[in-house]
């Protein structure tokens, strides 16, 4: 937008370029920055709303250099005040938080069982369970999503809490992208950008047959769906797409700004996606922007007949 803004002030036809660019990658660039404003809630309408949360263990390994960060993340949950809550990367010891939900669903993995995924609710879960992606994810801890079924007054939801492989990236990779690198070894700078895209695709392959076997699932839904998840990879991505095409993407119906969820990088990724049924009609979409993992916490507020 810049160059072509540029090149029209000079009177240059260099600005078509730019300006095809833009037109060719737009659908991208309308999921990557919204201006959406908070829709009013009928009357009749019941309202909920769920949080989507990587909460990077509670800070188990001591990746953010500060006391008390179990405590601080189960503060800010208190007062989001969801009525629903998906938590990825839940690790299960006694510095846990406890969190202010009646109803709750943990499932854990490993040697240990301590690693996994839950599901808190404010209303009742009538049944609960896991699914799993297939043979190819067996023996990572991105193995299976899990699903249950609330009950809200008379109506039955079915929330999915998913997250997919992870590319792992380590603290050089990232650097690498910053471009904190270097420049005396361009032979070696070639290698690590050679194994990046590596793990990249690795992920990317992953994460089209754990997407598969999720929206398969949520095809065959007896009730409306919401689905949370830590995609691990942008509104550009295929696993984004497929799930639009079921279902609505909260940050296009209400996002505002540039909804990035991934502080790790300098760029605002948005990676932690809530997609929600089309009988659903989305009020709000927040980012809380409260640097406690390596991930910020997705809010959304929706309201249904």
């Amino acid at each position: 937008m810049v160059f072509m803004i540029g090149w029209m002030i000079r009177l240059k036809p260099h600005f078509l370029l730019s300006f095809l660019a833009i037109l060719l990658s737009w659908k991208d660039v309308a999921a990557w920055i919204r201006w959406a404003e908070v829709h009013p809630v009928n009357g009749t309408s019941k309202e909920l709303s769920v949080m989507s949360y990587n909460v990077r263990l509670f800070n188990r390994l001591g990746w953010i250099e500060q006391d008390g960060v179990p405590e601080a993340i189960a503060r800010l949950i208190d007062r989001a005040d969801p009525s629903i809550l998906c938590i990825q990367e839940y690790h299960k010891r006694a510095a846990t938080p406890k969190l202010d939900f009646p109803h709750s669903y943990v499932w854990t993995t490993g040697a240990r069982k301590v690693f996994g995924m839950s599901i808190m609710s404010q209303y009742p879960i009538l049944d609960t369970g896991s699914v799993a992606y297939g043979d190819a994810l067996t023996g990572t801890l991105n193995q299976r999503f899990i699903w249950a079924d609330i009950l809200v007054d008379a109506d039955t939801l079915r929330v999915v809490n998913a997250h997919l492989s992870s590319i792992k990236l380590r603290n050089s990779d990232i650097e690498v992208v910053q471009g904190h690198i270097p420049t005396d070894d361009p032979d070696g700078l070639k290698k690590e950008v050679w194994q990046i895209g590596g793990r990249i695709q690795r992920a990317l392959v992953q994460h089209g047959q754990q997407i598969d076997v999720l929206m398969a699932f949520t095809e065959n839904s007896p009730h409306p769906v919401i689905v949370c998840a830590d995609l691990n990879e942008t509104s550009s991505g295929y696993c984004h797409a497929q799930l639009e095409s079921r279902l609505q993407d909260s940050f296009r119906q209400a996002g505002k700004g540039l909804g990035g969820t991934y502080p790790r990088i300098g760029f605002p990724l948005r990676i932690d996606h809530i997609f929600l049924d089309p009988s659903f009609e989305v009020r709000s979409h927040k980012v809380i922007r409260e640097k406690l993992s390596d991930h910020y916490p997705v809010q959304v507020s929706f309201s249904f007949r």
